[in-house]
């Protein structure tokens, strides 16, 4: 990411973690919930696009392609082809 600190919230980490380990793949919506669920209370999908935006604009400010997290829709996310090989 170019050198660029990138600071996330536990839950951003975990979502991009869940995208990572998807390697190119889409993930569905309800992974994406239990990925950033933290046990104390149910994630919903306000709180999902909320925490997918927030990690979208804080790659995109590290230095990262804005179009490196696809949306899905219908389905989820994944991140882009490009950003898998």
């Amino acid at each position: 990411m170019r050198g660029h600190p990138l600071e996330l919230t536990p839950k951003e980490a975990l979502l991009l973690e869940q995208l990572l380990r998807a390697r190119g793949a889409s993930c569905r919506k309800s992974e994406l919930l239990h990925a950033c669920a933290d046990g104390r209370r149910v994630v919903g999908e306000d709180a999902l696009r909320a925490q997918m935006r927030n990690l979208r604009q804080k790659l995109t400010a590290a230095g990262c392609d804005p179009n490196l997290i696809e949306t899905v829709y219908g389905h989820g996310c994944r991140l882009h082809a490009s950003a898998t090989d």
